[in-house]
């Protein structure tokens, strides 16, 4: 079916596609969510983050992988008029996905400050915001893959 206005294609289009993917990009989000804590519950019994100097680095890139995609699948539910092939898309992704990270390095000062788990004051901020805008890039990424494979899947 072919229509005229680009417009109501992206419409139609994002309708017959928002339910499907938002669900399954959420999915992948939760799952990686429950990832990261499983590992960090481990990570913490066993002091893997005094043991393996890189492993802070791999959580906070696996954290950034489970927040693209619970960002990606939340701007694509709550901002349907944009397609995910516009800037205005990723500018809202981006920032969602920025407050996340930086939010998630002032918690963990808060809790350094606090020394609830004997943690000391670090100075990695940057190299962890880095890390998880990084896994959230990669998330986003396979994620934006998935909705052009499954439009260009549904429009034939």
């Amino acid at each position: 079916m072919y229509f005229e206005s680009t417009y109501k294609t992206r419409i139609i289009i994002g309708m017959l596609d928002i339910a499907k993917t938002y669900k399954s990009l959420l999915f992948h989000g939760l799952f990686f969510l429950l990832l990261v804590g499983g590992i960090h519950t481990v990570a913490m019994v066993y002091d893997l983050y005094f043991i393996m100097s890189w492993f802070d680095m791999f959580m906070h890139g696996l954290g950034g992988v489970a927040f693209g995609y619970v960002m990606y699948a939340a701007v694509i539910r709550f901002f349907p008029r944009y397609s995910y092939k516009e800037y205005t898309f990723w500018l809202i992704w981006l920032l969602a996905l920025g407050i996340i990270v930086v939010g998630w390095e002032f918690f963990e000062y808060i809790l350094s400050l606090l020394n609830l788990h004997g943690w000391t004051l670090g100075y990695d901020s940057v190299n962890d915001i880095f890390c998880g805008l990084l896994g959230g890039i990669v998330a986003c990424l396979w994620g934006n893959q998935f909705c052009m494979y499954y439009n260009n899947s549904n429009t034939h």
